[in-house]
């Protein structure tokens, strides 16, 4: 079984970077954020796609789909990647292309940060 791995992650509600937690396959299609000089990293986590019903913060990121399967077999998954900067969220469109541990992913939408 595959390790997580924490990512940086700023947080545009906190003013802060703080730590998302990703499997090791969305570890490497990750675009961290960088702290400023001085800025410290709070030990404080993003969820990853967790129920909108639960508190804290929800991670911005994009909406991930992909077909399974050929004719009446197939089906359609759904996933969701955190991106690290609201900069690097603008970077994604609509049917962009990513690859999550060697498997391709369509970008469907964006969602922003969110604090319940």
């Amino acid at each position: 079984m595959a390790a997580n791995v924490d990512g940086k992650y700023e947080s545009d509600k906190l003013g802060q970077i703080i730590l998302v937690r990703l499997r090791a396959a969305e570890g490497a299609a990750y675009t961290p954020a960088v702290p400023a000089e001085g800025v410290e990293t709070l030990d404080l986590h993003a969820f990853n796609g967790a129920s909108k019903r639960r508190f804290g913060i929800h991670a911005r990121g994009v909406k991930l789909n992909r077909v399974v399967g050929t004719g009446n077999d197939a089906t359609k998954k759904r996933g969701f990647l955190p991106v690290g900067t609201v900069a690097a969220l603008a970077g994604y469109n609509k049917d962009d292309v990513i690859s999550i541990g060697g498997v391709e992913w369509t970008v469907s939408g964006k969602l922003d940060e969110t604090i319940v």
